[in-house]
C-alpha cells in the first residue's frame, strides 16, 4: 500500500507488467494482472524510478513504482479512494514534492504517456488543487 505509506485494506494488488506465464497462479491470489490499460497514468520514464519490493523470492523479482509516480497515477484517475490515499499525512510527508513537479509537468514524463491533452488538463487541474492545498 503506497510503498508501506498507507494501512488501509486493499482486496487486489494490481500489476502493470507480468509474464504471461504467471497469469493463472497471480490469478490465484487475487493479483490483477489485467491493468496495463492503466499505464498511460504513470510519467513515461516510471521504470527508471522502480524500487525492487523485499518479497525473498528467487525465481520472480518484484518492483514497485515510486512514491511520486505512484501518486501521479492516483491523481490521474482520482478515484474517492485514491484521493484519500494521497491525502493522507504518511504519503503527503515522504513526498519528494521536486521530483512529483518534475514528473506532473516535464513534456518527457507525463505529458509523454498520457493519451490526449484534455487527460492532461484534467489531471493538471487535480494536481494544482493537490499542491495548493497540501505542499509544505
Amino acid at each position: 500500500m503506497l510503498l508501506g505509506k498507507l494501512t488501509r485494506a486493499t482486496h487486489d494488488m494490481d500489476v502493470l507488467s507480468v509474464p504471461k506465464e504467471l497469469y493463472t497462479l497471480l490469478g490465484k491470489y487475487d493479483i490483477n494482472t489485467n491493468v496495463e490499460a492503466y499505464i498511460d497514468n504513470f510519467p513515461y520514464n516510471f521504470q527508471d524510478r522502480l524500487q525492487p519490493l523485499p518479497f525473498g523470492g528467487t525465481k520472480v523479482q518484484f518492483y514497485m513504482p515510486s512514491l511520486e509516480d505512484l501518486v501521479i497515477a492516483k491523481l490521474c484517475s482520482f478515484r474517492d479512494t485514491d484521493k484519500a490515499d494521497v491525502e493522507s499525512e504518511a504519503v503527503r510527508s515522504s513526498l519528494d514534492w521536486r521530483l512529483l513537479e518534475y514528473l506532473a509537468t516535464d513534456k518527457d514524463e507525463l505529458k509523454a504517456s498520457i493519451l490526449n491533452d484534455w487527460r492532461y488538463r484534467d489531471f493538471y487541474i487535480r494536481y494544482q488543487e493537490y499542491v495548493e492545498k497540501w505542499r509544505p
